[in-house]
């Protein structure tokens, strides 16, 4: 615990030079950034901690993004890749439950941008389809899959790698694709193979 404390006093002393609002996101980024081993996963949650809506204890890779910390919340035992974003924006919250497993550079987000006004460019258009995430317990994310707004992930499904999903899938099925579909209950597999 003393060598956390030196690194973590080391750390003040370096941010201490620049002014409140370039250090918040220096900080911010050091902290993304730090190495997945040794004292640093604890560091990192300790941070993510008092910042999130909500959280249990989880585990959280290098190079992790996390916007609108006051609309995320994140169960015990949940494990997060690198590279992954989650995106909370306007009062859509993003929610993963416990022991939530995300593959690398998977994309949450509770807000698209509107594409409907072809009279303003892309970049300004308004933002749209405002929406709740909702990850209930035991879900496995593939890498590089994207999760858009108004989207509830049920309990133990399994979401394969690359999908993009923009409707709610039900309890434990496996979903792929782009759009994702339900290809299979993980129940039926289940039954099959004589596990309850």
């Amino acid at each position: 615990m003393n060598k956390f404390k030196n690194v973590l006093n080391n750390i003040r002393l370096y941010f201490s030079v620049f002014n409140s609002e370039n250090r918040a996101a220096l900080w911010v980024h050091f902290i993304r950034n730090l190495p997945s081993e040794g004292i640093f996963p604890e560091f990192r949650w300790r941070f993510y901690k008092k910042r999130l809506k909500n959280c249990g204890r989880f585990y959280t890779h290098t190079g992790v993004i996390i916007k609108g910390w006051n609309l995320i919340s994140i169960g015990q035992g949940s494990w997060i890749n690198t590279g992954c974003m989650l995106f909370a924006t306007g009062k859509a919250q993003i929610s993963l439950g416990e022991n939530v497993m995300l593959g690398p550079y998977c994309v949450i987000t509770s807000q698209q941008h509107s594409v409907l006004d072809t009279n303003q460019p892309m970049i300004k258009q308004p933002l749209s389809g405002e929406g709740a995430v909702i990850i209930e317990d035991d879900c496995w994310l593939g890498a590089h899959v994207v999760i858009a707004g108004n989207v509830k992930i049920g309990k133990g499904s399994v979401i394969g790698a690359n999908s993009f999903v923009n409707k709610d899938i039900p309890a434990y099925s496996i979903a792929v694709g782009s759009p994702a579909r339900v290809i299979k209950s993980r129940l039926e597999t289940d039954r099959s193979s004589g596990s309850q």
